[in-house]
């Protein structure tokens, strides 16, 4: 008996057409959540005006500030780490073997 392609985990692969509408459907209702965000007003503002006004508190903005000074010592330590050359060959721990199951895998008992 054949499985079908939804059954064994295959991906399906949709014609180019309804690929396209697809994409299109997609598009639509971020461009509708878009609209929504900035010209639906929830209470006395829309939720753009309610995030400016968040983000215009003084906290956010020192809280951005710190991000920021964060995000650029990650980055210079993270060039600086790829700017290191690799010397040597690393040392690899030998890892247990594994063995068939069963009431004991230990090589010390007898």
């Amino acid at each position: 008996m054949q499985q079908s392609r939804l059954q064994s985990g295959l991906p399906i692969r949709l014609p180019p057409v309804l690929s396209l509408g697809k994409r299109a459907a997609e598009s639509l209702i971020v461009l509708l959540a878009l609209y929504a965000a900035v010209f639906v007003p929830l209470g006395e503002r829309t939720l753009w005006q309610h995030a400016c006004a968040i983000l215009g508190t003084p906290e956010a903005q020192r809280a951005g500030r710190e991000l920021t000074i964060a995000g650029g010592r990650m980055l210079r330590e993270l060039s600086d780490f790829q700017a290191r050359p690799v010397r040597g060959k690393p040392q690899v721990p030998d890892l247990p073997r594994r063995g068939r199951p069963g009431p004991s895998n230990n090589d010390d008992e007898p």
